[in-house]
């Protein structure tokens, strides 16, 4: 799947008034969504080239480019200040007594609020909006642990949104911030418990809001589909003008590439 996207900062006294207009622009109500976002960093498998077959190679051993991966939560505004049960489910923690382990694991929705989400370098050739692909798998309850394993995965941060989703000819229009919570002792991993709405904090202490404009697409090599998801977010930007400017971000702002080293 790839994403065309346009972007726009609106400040927080403008935030009712722009919400209003996209709720008219979309002929629907604005729709509350919070996430959980963490981000991981898949560590490099150590490859001896030495053992890599002369017969099955074709050229010279080139290491596969990683890229940062978020797990993200669907949440409500119920959820915070909870404890997160997928999460204990799997949890290996010592603290843990066995009896409750047990008890978290065989009450284990299969299904689970969380998905993966690996979104790619823009592509450089396209100079008026952003169009990467993007990579995103529901995952089963079972699953979310395997992002808890240090020999495979890197914890490197989380982050919360708030917000509202409408949907224009395609468009989905996405107003939001992104909130933090206050470090913890032990913070080299995912919290367990959700802090509350009130003990979070704002990334950007001017409160201002992001919208995101996207267009998704299956297959980028029909440029038929790539002509039809630009004219329609462009479409939304020219509707917008006046009241929000959307706006292509710096390219390498957007690389989540893990460099090496890193």
């Amino acid at each position: 799947m790839h994403e065309l996207s346009l972007f726009a900062q609106v400040p927080l006294a403008r935030h009712a008034q722009v919400l209003n207009l996209l709720a008219g622009l979309s002929a629907m109500q604005p729709l509350e969504v919070y996430a959980r976002h963490a981000v991981f960093q898949p560590i490099k498998p150590v490859v001896d080239t030495n053992q890599i077959s002369k017969k099955k190679q074709t050229g010279p051993y080139q290491p596969q480019q990683l890229s940062l991966i978020q797990l993200v939560e669907g949440l409500s505004r119920d959820d915070f200040g909870k404890h997160d049960k997928t999460l204990q489910a799997h949890d290996g923690d010592a603290g843990m007594a066995d009896g409750y382990a047990a008890t978290a694991v065989a009450s284990a929705p299969e299904q689970s609020n969380w998905s993966t989400r690996i979104q790619e370098i823009p592509e450089p050739e396209i100079k008026n909006l952003i169009l990467r692909r993007v990579t995103e798998m529901p995952l089963k309850s079972a699953d979310v642990s395997a992002y808890l394993d240090d020999d495979k995965y890197r914890f490197i941060s989380e982050y919360y949104t708030e917000g509202h989703r409408l949907i224009h000819r395609d468009v989905i229009l996405h107003l939001h911030r992104v909130l933090v919570a206050r470090p913890l002792p032990d913070a080299d991993t995912m919290r367990r418990t959700l802090p509350s709405l009130d003990d979070l904090v704002l990334m950007d202490a001017s409160g201002a809001f992001l919208l995101e404009a996207r267009v998704r697409i299956e297959d980028r090599t029909k440029p038929a589909l790539v002509a039809v998801a630009t004219e329609r977010l462009l479409s939304v930007r020219k509707e917008l003008k006046g009241a929000v400017e959307l706006r292509m971000p710096e390219r390498l702002s957007m690389d989540t590439r893990v460099k090496e080293g890193r």
